[in-house]
């Protein structure tokens, strides 16, 4: 998922077919509480397979579960950053930032 800041990039999106992968966070949209942590669950036996998780701060943390654990998802995924300054992503291995 993409939060995009601005509708020429918005627009882009559009333009290649991707629309359903961006969303224009705050004003008047509805996608303002996508900013929190949200995983889909069926059940305890769905584990999700996912390819990285996308954060803007390495200092990011989703909340704990009721045991004081992180999620398992997020302690057996892929961590990637991103740094806006540098307009780069920085990946992290699973486990390294917990």
């Amino acid at each position: 998922m993409a939060y995009v800041q601005d509708e020429a990039t918005l627009d882009a999106f559009k333009k290649a077919g991707l629309a359903h992968w961006a969303v224009r966070p705050g004003g008047d949209t509805d996608w303002t509480y996508e900013r929190e942590w949200r995983s889909p669950w069926r059940g305890p036996k769905f584990r999700p397979a996912v390819r990285a998780i996308l954060v803007p701060d390495a200092t990011w943390r989703p909340a704990r579960k009721d045991d004081g654990e992180l999620p398992e998802l997020w302690v057996k995924s892929r961590i990637w950053v991103w740094k806006a300054k540098e307009k780069k992503v920085v990946e992290y291995l699973p486990g390294k930032l917990v």
